[in-house]
C-alpha cells in the first residue's frame, strides 16, 4: 500500500511541475495577435525586429488604344502604359503562293536526279547487308511555294523525298492504293497472265505554315476514264484520278484541285467526259476552287501547264525554269 501511494504521489507531483512551467513559458511570450487601438502607437516588441513602412499604392490609369495611326504607330506604346510594353500588330498571311508542276517534266529539267544506289558489300559478319536509301538534291524551297499541285506520281517514296515530312504534309490520291476501275479478277491458274500497272496519279503538298490549315480533301474519280489502246500488256488501263483539298486560308476557305487530263482528254477531240465531270463537280462548289494540271488541248511548249480559278476561265499558263521544268505560279487572292 505505501508503493502505491508512493507512486501516485510522485505521478501527481510531475503533473503539477508541467502545469507550472506551461503557465511561466505563455506569461514571457509576447501576445502578437494584439491589436492597437485607431490612433495608438504598438510598443515594440523585445527580440523581433520593426518592419519597413510601405508607401501606399498608385492607381494606374486606363490604357487608351491610339486612334491616329499616322501620331501612333502599330510599335508605339500605348498612352498611360508603360514604356516597355509596345502594341504588336497582328502579321498578315499575305498571298497564297500555288504552283503546278508535273513530275515527268521535273524529271525531264533534271530536278528528280536520284543518287544512284552505292554497290552492295558484304560484311564479314553473317547475314548482314550495307544499303543506303537513295536521296535527291533538289530542294523544295526553289519552289517558292505554299501549296504543290502535283501529277505523274508513281510512287509516294519519290514525292516524300521531295517534301519532306518536317515541313510538308503531303495528301495523294487514293488511286495510289487501288484502282478506281475494278480490272477483271486474275486467273490464278495462268501463270504467265500479266497484272496492269497502275497509272502516276496525283498529290497535294502543303506546306506547315501559321494561318494555312488543311480542313478536308476530295477525291475526285468521276474523271476516271479506261484507256482505249493501251501501249503493252504491263501498262495502265485508267488515266490518272483528280484530288481536291479544301484549306483554310487565314480563317478563308479554298478549294485547290490537281488534275492530270491529258490523258483523258487527248487533242482534237470535241467533247471531254473527264472535263465535264471536272466541271460538274466545280458547280457544287459554295466556295472558290482554284485548279491546276496539265491538259493535251494547249498547244506546244509549257502552255500543257495551267492554273485556272473557277475553272475553265485560266489564271497563270506554264513557263519554263532551269532545274525545274514547266512550272504554272500564281497566287490567291
Amino acid at each position: 500500500m505505501r508503493g502505491v501511494a508512493a507512486c501516485r504521489l510522485a505521478r501527481t507531483l510531475a503533473v503539477l511541475c508541467v502545469l507550472a512551467w506551461t503557465t511561466a513559458g505563455s506569461r514571457a511570450e509576447p501576445d502578437l495577435t494584439a491589436r492597437t487601438r485607431a490612433g495608438a502607437t504598438a510598443a515594440p516588441t523585445p527580440g523581433l525586429p520593426d518592419l519597413p513602412a510601405l508607401p501606399p499604392l498608385r492607381p494606374r490609369p486606363p490604357a487608351t488604344l491610339p486612334t491616329d495611326d499616322a501620331e501612333n504607330p502599330a510599335n508605339a506604346p500605348v498612352p498611360g502604359s508603360d514604356a516597355g510594353e509596345p502594341l504588336l500588330a497582328a502579321v498578315p498571311f499575305g498571298p497564297l503562293r500555288i504552283v503546278s508542276w508535273h513530275l515527268d517534266d521535273a524529271k525531264a529539267a533534271g530536278a528528280l536526279n536520284m543518287l544512284p544506289d552505292p554497290d552492295r558489300a558484304w560484311r564479314h559478319t553473317f547475314g548482314a547487308e550495307r544499303r543506303t536509301a537513295p536521296a535527291n538534291t533538289f530542294d523544295a524551297a526553289a519552289l517558292d511555294a505554299d501549296v504543290v499541285l502535283l501529277q505523274g506520281v508513281r510512287r509516294i517514296s519519290d514525292a516524300r523525298i521531295l517534301f519532306p515530312a518536317r515541313d510538308w504534309r503531303l495528301i495523294v490520291s487514293r488511286q495510289m492504293l487501288s484502282p478506281v476501275l475494278k480490272p477483271r479478277a486474275a486467273n490464278r491458274f495462268l501463270l504467265d497472265e500479266v497484272v496492269p500497272g497502275r497509272p502516276a496519279t496525283t498529290a497535294i503538298a502543303v506546306r506547315f505554315k501559321r494561318g494555312l490549315r488543311v480542313a478536308g480533301q476530295a477525291h475526285i474519280t468521276e474523271v476516271v476514264v479506261p484507256v482505249e489502246t493501251p501501249i503493252d500488256s504491263r501498262a495502265p488501263r485508267e488515266t490518272p484520278a483528280a484530288l481536291a483539298v479544301r484549306l483554310l486560308v487565314d480563317r478563308k476557305p479554298l478549294w485547290v484541285v490537281s488534275a492530270d487530263l491529258a490523258a483523258a482528254c487527248p487533242a482534237g477531240v470535241g467533247s471531254c467526259g473527264a472535263d465535264d465531270a471536272l466541271l460538274r463537280w466545280f458547280g457544287q462548289q459554295d466556295t472558290q476552287v482554284l485548279a491546276g494540271g496539265t491538259t493535251a488541248a494547249a498547244p506546244g511548249g509549257c502552255a500543257h501547264q495551267t492554273i485556272a480559278l473557277s475553272y475553265p476561265h485560266v489564271l497563270a499558263r506554264g513557263a519554263a525554269t532551269p532545274g525545274i521544268g514547266c512550272i504554272a505560279r500564281a497566287s490567291w487572292p
